[in-house]
């Protein structure tokens, strides 16, 4: 579906959008807008007997009006991603993009969860790199001000508790509510966003800061999280093991984990046993792969499989990672493992057998 020019195309609250494998969203010039809401959120998802859909495109010169509110985006096989956007701005809202790179290995689709992959760790960099400029441009403005001489505010508890009280008589000043308006959001978000400030403000210790150590604070935890997102997403392959082993100093693991296990033929016939991998518990952007998916194997023949697993981006000691190979004859399982990785632990496995129940929490 293509909007060009001055269209904006709405999906009512309460919608679930089945598509095909060709089709998407493709808007360029005109707007898309996923109206959902707490109790009537939107769905877009493959339809039933498709492996996946194309992808929602903002393509360019988008109108303004384009936002994505309480949408769950299911099953997305664009090139770049389920969401690709190309614009200035779009306001997000409780928006959940999943299931599609798990999908995707299940199915033994390498190429699309390649993409997914590829995309995801994109948006990471990409988010990472705005929040250091985010932060350069607060100490900039820090600079500038405290070097022209302008004085620091402090603010007392009982400043915070004058403040929560015309919040909750009045709400936001006319002001607040413009500057709000002119970053995008909705009548519905900036109240919620007064919720969530007044809840914040009811819930948290208060204590005596100025504005100066609030826009300080903004500052450096913006260039942390921007430093730790380019040093686990902005980095090649070749370079994965060495900032592993940077990265361990901080409690954190990343690398390339490979196990082998065997494969045999139970049967009284030479067979071919096909192997499913089957992610159990494993982040989104960690791609895993077998030096064979297919076997031909004589009756009690075994031989040697190996599952590597790339490690997307560092996860914190003590995490648990898990994932299963399963195989087939024909479509009969014969026989299964599952991995267990400790990080940094070594990896437990656990065989298991037809007709065995499996947990899977």
């Amino acid at each position: 579906m293509s909007h060009a020019r001055s269209p904006v195309l709405t999906i009512a609250p309460g919608t679930t959008v089945e598509m095909t494998t060709t089709v998407g969203f493709n808007i360029n010039g005109g707007g898309f807008v996923l109206d959902g809401s707490p109790t009537a959120p939107i769905t877009l998802t493959r339809a039933p007997g498709t492996a996946s859909w194309g992808q929602v495109l903002y393509a360019a010169n988008v109108n303004p009006a384009s936002r994505l509110s309480f949408a769950t985006v299911m099953y997305g096989g664009g090139t770049t991603g389920a969401i690709d956007f190309r614009g200035d701005a779009l306001s997000l809202d409780h928006v959940t993009v999943r299931l599609r790179a798990e999908q995707a290995g299940q199915a033994g689709d390498a190429a699309a969860l390649s993409r997914q992959t590829a995309a995801y760790r994109d948006y990471q960099r990409a988010r990472g790199a705005a929040l250091q400029r985010l932060a350069v441009r607060l100490d900039a403005s820090l600079t500038l001000t405290q070097g022209a001489g302008v004085p620091d505010v402090t603010i007392a508890p009982g400043d915070y508790a004058d403040y929560l009280n015309e919040l909750l008589t009045v709400g936001y000043d006319t002001d607040t509510i413009t500057f709000h308006q002119a970053l995008g959001l909705s009548d519905a978000e900036i109240q919620a966003l007064l919720e969530l400030e007044i809840a914040t403000l009811r819930n948290t210790p208060l204590f005596v800061t100025s504005f100066y150590s609030i826009l300080e604070e903004i500052r450096d935890a913006a260039a942390d999280r921007g430093s730790t997102l380019k040093l686990n997403y902005g980095r090649s392959g070749a370079q994965v093991q060495t900032v592993g082993r940077m990265a361990a100093e901080e409690s954190l693991y990343l690398g390339t984990l490979t196990t082998d296990f065997v494969v045999g033929n139970p049967q009284e016939t030479v067979r071919t046993v096909d192997l499913v991998v089957r992610p159990v518990q494993l982040p989104l952007d960690w791609s895993y792969r077998l030096s064979s998916t297919a076997v031909q194997l004589a009756p009690g023949e075994t031989t040697m499989i190996t599952l590597t697993i790339d490690v997307g981006h560092a996860i914190a000691q003590d995490s648990q990672a898990r994932i299963s190979v399963e195989g087939y004859i024909v479509s009969e399982l014969i026989g299964g493992i599952l991995f267990v990785q400790e990080v940094p632990a070594p990896a437990l496995n656990a065989i298991y057998l037809p007709l065995v129940i499996r947990s899977q929490d």
